[in-house]
């Protein structure tokens, strides 16, 4: 009799444990009460799902933080991005500039939306962990990473600036003689088109999530432009306040023909001259804005 209720209790606590987990797994409220309240101490979260996982950072309220709570950051903008894209497209290579974790790449190769990727992530402190990242995800092989800044020009002379509760707000200014800034090693500034030989532009997917570099970004990416490799861009308002954001909207429009607005619904193919006037708009309302860009 004593082993049988033995085997009762052992069961009930069973089904208690399997039902906390089903609540964490189902429920955000609980998931982001169980980040708040249990990070405080740590500097490290750990994000698992299926057989994907991830070190996160414990005090970062943004990156890491929407991780745990609502799954892998801007993953599900990636998705969405493929469904605008050319059916002749093929879906080769992603270019992930300003990589963080890897929430981006590291899904997109597990779950087979591309076949390899370059991730490029200029903070030491953060490149650390998307290394870790990839290594314990088995993306080794196919995830090549790098601890570069991607700017206008090789070997530039940048300043950078940390945000110690947004892990993803790392911004980089030129040529600053700011004591508050940090200087960036000249050595590990590149052009994106630094990596054209490495890939084949066509079937090249460019995610660009800089933190307002985006016009330095695409300065320096006239190759794969001229190829047409489309771009997957968040568009930060303090990008577009730059004068030579008009050298920028002149490169997209020789080169492209369309756009899509990744935050509406539905998005609607838009005619790039079209996009001046959503620059205009996010200059005014200082809002950020994700888009598809594409021939």
């Amino acid at each position: 009799m004593k082993i049988f209720f033995s085997n009762i209790n052992g069961f009930f606590i069973y089904l208690v444990i399997k039902f906390f987990f089903f609540l964490e797994k189902n429920v955000k409220k609980i998931r982001k009460i169980k980040f708040d309240r249990f990070s405080k101490d740590k500097e490290y979260q750990f994000y698992s799902h299926k057989n994907f996982h991830l070190i996160l950072f414990a005090k970062d309220q943004y990156i890491s933080r929407s991780t745990y709570i609502n799954g892998p950051y801007d993953f599900s903008l990636l998705k969405k991005s493929i469904n605008y894209l050319p059916s002749t497209f093929a879906r080769h290579t992603l270019i992930d500039v300003g990589a963080n974790i890897g929430t981006v790449c590291i899904p997109a190769i597990l779950k087979k939306i591309f076949k390899e990727c370059i991730a490029i992530e200029p903070n030491d402190k953060i490149y650390r962990i998307l290394k870790t990242n990839i290594l314990i995800n088995n993306c080794e092989n196919k995830i090549r990473h790098f601890n570069y800044c991607i700017s206008s020009k090789n070997n530039e002379s940048l300043s950078f600036t940390i945000n110690i509760k947004n892990f993803g707000d790392t911004r980089f200014i030129k040529n600053s003689v700011n004591d508050h800034k940090l200087k960036f090693p000249k050595n590990r500034v590149k052009k994106l088109d630094y990596f054209f030989k490495l890939v084949d532009p066509k079937k090249t997917l460019i995610k660009i999530d800089v933190q307002g570099f985006e016009s330095n970004v695409i300065m320096g990416s006239k190759s794969f432009l001229n190829y047409r490799s489309p771009l997957l861009l968040e568009l930060d308002p303090s990008s577009i306040l730059l004068k030579d954001f008009e050298k920028i909207f002149n490169l997209l429009k020789n080169n492209y023909q369309y756009y899509f607005d990744l935050d509406e619904k539905m998005s609607k193919k838009n005619n790039i001259l079209e996009l001046k006037n959503l620059f205009l708009f996010l200059r005014q309302t200082k809002k950020y804005k994700n888009i598809l860009i594409r021939a």
